[in-house]
């Protein structure tokens, strides 16, 4: 609520003006329910911003490993010394772990959508995934945050922080595995980071 300054644009012409937004005359809640709700708001607005670029980085660094292993089965490609293999092997394996905290992983397989057959094995959803769930649920209702969701949006930080730490340490690991690739006599390989990120999905964790 309160007084703000909207400027249009249009045709290279502005027109600017002073608006007044007012709480919701039919909403009932107390100032420090609202207060309650519109930190939660905050706080999860500043967490889907911080998951930004963690995330960037874990869909970069994971299409960059599939392009440099698939380069390595072409019929033309060159023999790839076990040692340089083994390396990328790692950090594979470390990316994939890391990087699932931020996106969903593909089905194991490439298993399509069938109706029949035992379901996979349960996929937490990513991070990203919880904290627009979230959002969605204190900021279309209009009332203060539920304990269950306050306890939620803080597994959702700590989850955050541990996956950026983990996302950061492997993106700083990739100048020494360039390194190992160029002394095998392997072309290194470049992460490019995606300029934007696709919304979460539902993924596949369940109700």
């Amino acid at each position: 609520p309160g007084e703000y300054t909207v400027t249009v644009t249009s045709a290279g012409k502005s027109d600017t003006m002073t608006v007044t937004v007012e709480e919701d005359p039919r909403v009932e809640m107390s100032p420090e329910d609202r207060a309650k709700r519109r930190k939660a708001i905050d706080t999860l607005t500043s967490l889907i911003r911080a998951a930004d670029e963690p995330t960037r980085k874990a869909i970069g660094l994971t299409t960059a490993l599939t392009s440099l292993t698939g380069s390595w089965t072409g019929p033309n490609a060159v023999p790839v010394p076990d040692a340089a293999k083994k390396a990328v092997e790692d950090m594979e394996a470390k990316v994939k772990t890391a990087a699932a905290t931020f996106t969903t992983p593909a089905p194991a397989g490439g298993r399509g959508g069938g109706g029949a057959g035992a379901r996979g094995d349960f996929v937490p959803p990513p991070v990203t995934q919880k904290l627009t769930r979230l959002m969605g649920m204190v900021g279309n209702y209009s009332g203060p945050p539920t304990s269950l969701q306050l306890a939620e949006i803080e597994e959702a930080s700590a989850e955050l922080q541990k996956g950026a730490a983990e996302i950061n340490a492997l993106w700083e690991e990739v100048p020494t595995l360039n390194k190992t690739l160029m002394d095998a006599g392997v072309a290194y390989f470049k992460v490019t980071l995606p300029a934007t990120v696709p919304p979460p999905g539902r993924g596949r964790g369940g109700n």
